[in-house]
């Protein structure tokens, strides 16, 4: 071709920069919801010009060559902005179905014994089923009704007095399954140690409860303190599920001063449950629901919870492996929970498992569920550290998968997207500071739940108490804070 000879004008050139504006615009419009105003310019002035200079590069009348490599870097440029929307979308799914909860559920379980030979619900429809008669009578009888719509048949029930005797009945052949509400599995074990390894669950009804989960949010989030209950749960079934709380955390965030304040409770805290009026094990606040361990938290500290985040065990877990693990420094070497894993003196990098074998850990330590505590904060710690870090960034969308069916909270998407677009904009340094409830070891038959049997709690040191709150009201006041750092 001579140099002066013109090219014809090119063919298909409207639909493919349509397809890269639109494919732009799309990308833009989504990431309003967690990229700061900055970068959002930036990246509109970017996507401007890369539109220009493949206009540029289709419209050439001297250079095939030209006209080729703009059709090209337009078809790919708009491949990886689909491809981004779609990861910004998938995001901000799991997001909504993480945020914003409103209802608790509750499990329930038709369990029998493992050598029964009944495979599914028909198999005892014309059986005895046995129910402890003190506790959650209406929904004993709604999963009743559940069997009836299944069976056809409406069960036949005989009540018990007490878990053991629950237990006793399904043991020694009077009851040929029994009923209860999974929050209170952990109750056998005072009567009955092997019950999970001699029994199976025959059926799972999860019933939705009527009690609307209670909110007290903040004005803004990135500019108000706030205080977050943390709930580690260990229920079968789905994270929604009334359980014990095995870890009870208080985190106060205060995006003024960049401090975060990690308060660790332990869970045998001998306190007093408003819904029961009567003293027991704070982990057994969690069994009538997330409000009332967030009022039992609140009586007790005397301040008000804005917001809660419940997460399973299993979360745990899979959380810290989509964040390729966390390092945990323990301030002593011991061997964990069923001798899984040896933890060394110093720094230990530890993959979900072994975090969570980590923080389960408590007679094999000295100060036994005070240390526990304390290695559940130095956990959290880690994967705070990791999560505010900017390499995170590369992992979201799998921390996010991780936690979608794990993790619950009463904070709102728009909340949670409005910290990500802060710490993303000014990417701030986070001291995070760390205190712990102390209080010492007690037996009493007077916990509620187990009362006339002998039950370990943890007598609350109430100086430690008051010291937690002034630690939280500074926090509240925008005060700065400086505790000694933990090993």
């Amino acid at each position: 071709m001579k140099q002066s000879e013109k090219l014809p004008q090119p063919k298909h050139y409207r639909l493919l920069l349509f397809l890269q504006f639109a494919a732009s615009a799309v990308f833009l419009f989504l990431g309003i919801h967690y990229l700061p105003l900055h970068y959002l310019l930036g990246l509109c002035l970017i996507f401007s010009m890369m539109i220009v200079l493949c206009s540029l590069m289709i419209f050439s009348r001297t250079s095939r060559f030209s006209r080729f490599m703009g059709r090209s870097l337009s078809l790919i440029l708009s491949i990886v902005l689909i491809i981004g929307s779609a990861f910004i979308t998938r995001s901000n799914n799991a997001l909504i179905n993480v945020t914003g909860a409103e209802k608790e559920t509750v499990s329930v379980s038709i369990v029998v014994m493992n050598e029964s030979s009944a495979q599914t619900l028909d198999d005892i429809k014309n059986g005895l089923i046995g129910y402890n008669a003190s506790y959650d009578e209406d929904i004993i009888e709604d999963t009743c009704r559940a069997i009836s719509k299944e069976t056809g048949v409406s069960p036949n029930t005989d009540p018990y007095s007490q878990f053991g005797y629950l237990a006793d009945g399904l043991y020694y052949g009077e009851a040929d399954a029994i009923i209860f509400n999974e929050a209170y599995r952990p109750l056998f074990e005072t009567s009955h140690e092997d019950f999970d390894s001699r029994t199976r669950v025959l059926k799972t009804f999860s019933l939705v409860s009527e009690e609307k989960l209670a909110s007290s949010a903040v004005s803004d989030v990135t500019k108000d303190c706030f205080i977050a209950y943390i709930s580690g749960i260990d229920a079968r079934g789905e994270v929604t599920s009334k359980s014990r709380s095995d870890a009870n955390m208080l985190v106060a965030v205060n995006p003024t001063t960049h401090q975060v304040l990690l308060l660790g409770i332990p869970r045998d805290y001998y306190v007093t449950i408003p819904a029961i009026n009567a003293k027991d094990k704070l982990t057994h606040s969690g069994m009538y629901g997330i409000n009332e361990s967030i009022a039992t938290l609140e009586n007790l500290l005397d301040l008000q919870i804005n917001y809660y985040v419940r997460i399973n065990f299993s979360a745990t877990v899979d959380i810290i492996d989509a964040m390729g693990g966390v390092d945990v420094n323990s301030p002593v070497a011991f061997t964990t929970l069923d001798g899984k894993y040896e933890i060394k003196q110093g720094m230990n990098h530890m993959d979900g498992n072994m975090a969570l074998y980590f923080m389960r850990s408590r007679k094999m330590l000295a100060g036994g569920d005070n240390d526990r505590v304390s290695n559940q904060i130095r956990v959290i710690r880690a994967m705070l550290n990791k999560l505010m870090s900017f390499g995170t960034i590369t992992n979201y969308n799998s921390i996010l998968s991780a936690a979608e069916t794990s993790v619950q909270t009463n904070m709102t998407s728009k909340e949670l997207q409005k910290l990500i677009q802060m710490q993303l904009g000014d990417m701030p340094e986070w001291d995070i500071q760390n205190y712990q409830l102390s209080g010492t070891d007690l037996y009493t038959t007077e916990a509620y739940m187990q009362r006339g049997s002998r039950t370990y709690v943890m007598e609350p040191d109430m100086e430690s108490v008051a010291y937690g709150k002034e630690l939280l009201t500074k926090m509240l006041n925008n005060e700065t804070i400086s505790l000694d750092k933990m090993e």
